[in-house]
């Protein structure tokens, strides 16, 4: 604006506050606003050949990475299956003792296997990508052009792995899960005290909160077997009717179901002293298993019954017919969960209502026997067949194998002390049981 026009335009009031330039300066903005659009161009281009360049470089060194790890995972695949197929061989022909020991040797060697991958990934190896845009804070004034509009860094950083062993391939990489790091340490046989009249047939077992073990024998002898934490001292406890199942009910009882009586009878744990008994039912009673306070889980023939065992009342039920009419063993409850055994070979769990909350089934699982829960609810069972203890996750989606040794017939982990015992199938030639307790870490 010329000096003459810039006299007329203040001499005006709706005109005199408004910001004016010299007339100069008018043809610099079109070039101001070209030269700033050419800057911007210019930059974002810089921006993304940066950016393509350096995301390239990091593809294809990683490439190369992966490239060598997947060589080395399939030699130690390749190991990992002698090993499987030494196993099998011993598990045909040896004996339990035998076979025992010898799969512990081979555990050590799966164990170094997996430990000598997992070292591997720990040291950064395989890594992902990681991207950084910085903005140049000078874009806030856009009246100035700027050299550099945004910085782009490509880096990486190391990326986390979990190892578990699996039925088959015994290593797979997994999202983390509580149960991956779980190893049965063994501390000690145990070889339980023959009856002096007849075969022995321990299939139920229980850790009490003092540490002492306890074996129920299903045969004529109707005893509990009753031995210290070293296995040492024992003692028979006498039952007027076959047992079938035993739990604590609280620190200084507990239950033992004798389903020809169709009633509960409720011990001393100290002196094992007789108390009284739930009953008579109107149906037989199998499987029990402590829900809370009074309450008491028990299994009939035709529902799953809770009950206040201080004056024998049923407080609620699910009928069997829920479950299509399958048979179920093992009943446990854990935190308004129930969990149980149908065809020898699935795992349930459902809630109170006995609604569905999910179903285990794996081919590493065709003869489960007995089920025990953890503090956070990992639920173990163990194969008759297979000669393992397995642990399924709370969720029922990922499991883990835990060798042991074959014809397994209980087991039960002891929340307080984290430790698992194992319960063998008796032989008849010798009229031997024993049991196995490990420290579970």
């Amino acid at each position: 604006m010329c000096s003459n026009c810039l006299d007329h335009h203040n001499a005006f009031v709706g005109t005199n506050r408004h910001t004016v330039i010299p007339i100069e300066d008018k043809g610099k903005i079109p070039k101001f606003i070209l030269s700033l659009l050419h800057s911007y161009v210019k930059n974002m281009t810089k921006v993304h050949d940066t950016f393509t360049n350096d995301v390239q470089s990091v593809y294809s060194k990683q490439v190369s990475e992966i490239e060598k790890e997947i060589y080395i995972l399939a030699q130690k695949r390749l190991k990992i299956q002698e090993i499987e197929e030494e196993i099998c061989h011993m598990k045909q022909f040896s004996t339990n003792r035998q076979a025992f020991f010898g799969i512990r040797h081979f555990d050590e060697m799966l164990s170094k296997e997996v430990s000598d991958i997992s070292k591997a990934y720990e040291k950064g190896t395989i890594k992902e990508p990681e991207i950084e845009i910085k903005q140049n804070e000078k874009l806030n004034d856009c009246m100035n052009i700027v050299d550099t509009i945004a910085e782009v860094s490509v880096q990486t950083r190391t990326r986390q792995h979990e190892f578990l062993k699996s039925g088959k391939s015994h290593l797979t990489i997994s999202v983390a899960e509580n149960i991956d790091r779980i190893r049965l340490e063994l501390k000690k046989e145990i070889v339980i005290p023959p009856s002096r009249i007849g075969n022995t047939e321990i299939k139920r077992c229980l850790i009490l909160s003092d540490g002492n073990l306890l074996f129920l024998d299903f045969t004529d002898n109707m005893r509990l077997v009753v031995l210290d934490s070293d296995g040492k001292r024992h003692k028979n406890v006498k039952f007027p009717a076959k047992p079938f199942d035993i739990d604590m009910i609280s620190d200084k009882k507990i239950a033992v179901s004798l389903p020809s009586l169709k009633r509960i009878d409720i011990y001393e744990s100290k002196t094992f002293n007789y108390e009284k008994c739930i009953g008579p039912l109107n149906t037989k009673c199998y499987d029990i298993s402590f829900v809370n306070n009074n309450n008491l889980a028990v299994r009939t023939e035709k529902e799953i019954v809770i009950l206040d065992h201080s004056v024998c009342a049923k407080i609620h039920s699910i009928s069997l017919l829920k479950f299509l009419g399958r048979e179920i063993s093992y009943l446990k409850y854990h935190k308004d969960k129930f969990f149980f055994i149908t065809d020898k070979c699935q795992i349930h769990c459902c809630d109170i209502a006995g609604d569905k909350i999910w179903t285990f089934a794996s081919e590493d699982l065709n003869d489960a026997r007995g089920l025990s829960t953890d503090s956070k609810g990992n639920v173990y069972t163990v194969d008759h067949q297979n000669g393992c203890v397995i642990v399924i996750s709370a969720d029922g989606k990922k499991s883990k194998l835990l060798p042991s040794v074959l014809f397994l017939n209980d087991l039960y982990y002891d929340k307080e002390r984290k430790k698992l015992l194992v319960m063998l199938a008796s032989n008849n030639e010798n009229n031997i049981s024993s049991a196995l307790l490990y420290d579970v870490k």
